[in-house]
């Protein structure tokens, strides 16, 4: 049997991971610089040499931070959107955009194609894609100058850098576990990720802040229902991932989603501290893993719970 082990990439926060054609591609941030590694299998898609596609400059309007990059393949054509800030605060927390200029995303040059022109400002962007359609999900910034609650807000889209209308909320902090126990002024949901099944729409998110609480919750949407009304959106009351202490693994958060090499397994790819040291997390660093998704008759997902770090584990299938 064919074995991994977790994590696939140590320090590697907010991990976003799509396949395409056979490949793997895993994006992530460090160093002022966003970077894709890229594989022929999940477990091993992070070996490699990384492919720098952004560098960060004085004066750019993500001089300051850039995080939470997500790869999409969208009518044929790629693109990263990510989190960053010109060291202004808070109110330059935006949502950037790249275009890759061809077909390959490892080999092919990036420009920078623009700031999504979001109201309210906000991080963590994701698209949906539904029915033809395109939708923006991004955590929104409520209370300036204080910044201590993010709700999810969803757009439409005309085109992939492009946002229309007015946007709608689509959850916040309400559950004891969405807001932080030692702050509970910090009412945070963000790192939207959606899972297409079953003629449902499941979009994972994560609550509470970056800690040991961190968690993941879980909305439901019929894929046919109008995805601007927030009555159509079901949040589910507890967590759907969250940490597991027996294996030393807190605040699991900020996911994506993919599919084993054989196309019969779907993964959940995640971000965690290890702390072998109860409540010593080295820092707070924050190590990418994959775990299996499985799923119940009643054709909705489970997340089953954390797996243990530095463990030989069953291998996605077809690998």
């Amino acid at each position: 049997m064919k074995t991994y082990q977790n994590p696939i990439l140590a320090d590697a926060a907010d991990p976003w991971i799509i396949r395409d054609n056979g490949r793997y591609y895993f994006i992530t941030s460090r160093a002022r610089a966003l970077w894709i590694y890229c594989g022929d299998t999940l477990s091993g898609c992070t070996k490699g040499e990384p492919v720098k596609i952004l560098s960060a400059k004085d004066g750019d309007p993500y001089s300051a931070t850039q995080w939470a990059p997500e790869l999409h393949k969208i009518d044929g054509k790629w693109y990263v959107y990510f989190s960053g800030d010109d060291g202004q605060g808070c109110p330059t927390r935006k949502v950037h955009v790249l275009r890759c200029l061809g077909d390959d995303p490892m080999a092919d040059k990036w420009e920078f194609a623009g700031t999504l022109a979001t109201d309210p400002v906000g991080i963590d962007g994701t698209v949906i894609q539904n029915r033809g359609q395109l939708y923006f999900v991004y955590a929104a910034y409520l209370n300036f100058p204080v910044t201590t609650r993010t709700d999810l807000y969803i757009y439409r889209m005309f085109d992939p850098l492009t946002v229309v209308g007015d946007p709608v909320c689509i959850c916040k902090s309400e559950y004891d576990w969405e807001i932080n126990a030692y702050r509970p002024e910090w009412k945070i949901t963000e790192g939207a990720a959606a899972l297409y099944r079953n003629g449902k729409i499941f979009l994972a998110y994560s609550a509470n802040t970056v800690s040991y609480d961190y968690a993941i919750g879980l909305l439901t949407i019929d894929d046919d229902a109008d995805l601007m009304n927030p009555a159509n959106w079901k949040k589910s009351p507890e967590p759907v991932f969250k940490t597991k202490a027996e294996y030393h693994v807190y605040g699991p958060g900020h996911n994506s989603f993919t599919t084993s090499p054989d196309g019969s397994e779907d993964w959940l790819v995640y971000h965690c501290m290890y702390a072998p040291v109860p409540h010593e997390s080295r820092g707070g660093r924050r190590d990418a893993c994959i775990s299996r998704i499985t799923w119940r008759e009643d054709g909705t997902p489970d997340f089953g719970e954390p797996t243990p770090m530095y463990t030989d584990l069953a291998a996605p299938a077809g690998e």
